[in-house]
């Protein structure tokens, strides 16, 4: 990601934020608005393939992330990090964050169009604690 104003050319060491190695199989970054009560959007990475433990399961999962953080993003720097629950493949491969819904002051987060989370987001959350699905 790379923070304005823009001048000139920009080489790719110069990205003020990237997602880093140990991400792998991440696929899907997006801003999903103020998710965890802090002022400033989260960005958000899907990763649909994970497994907890059986490969042919892929619950999938995503991660969010505040967008203040600078220089390579890794798994630790998560905010959040929810998880689809066995049986589900593919949490995380569409999430979309749909604003402030309720007036809580938090943006809501929809994921796979199924799951729908009330912020705040913050640990380590299933679609089991999902707001309603």
């Amino acid at each position: 990601m790379f923070r304005g104003p823009f001048a000139g050319d920009r080489a790719l060491a110069d990205a003020d934020l990237v997602i880093a190695e140990d991400l792998d199989g991440a696929w899907f970054p997006g801003w999903v608005g103020d998710v965890d009560g802090v002022p400033g959007a989260e960005l958000a990475v899907g990763d649909p393939t994970w497994y907890a433990d059986d490969p042919e399961a892929r619950e999938g999962r995503m991660r969010v992330f505040s967008a203040a953080a600078d220089g390579a993003l890794g798994a630790d720097d998560a905010l959040a990090e929810l998880r689809g629950a066995s049986g589900e493949r593919g949490f995380g491969d569409w999430f979309h964050g749909v604003g402030d819904l309720d007036g809580d002051g938090l943006d809501e987060l929809v994921v796979n169009g199924r799951w729908f989370f009330d912020g705040p987001v913050a640990g380590v959350l299933t679609s089991a604690d999902a707001d309603s699905s």
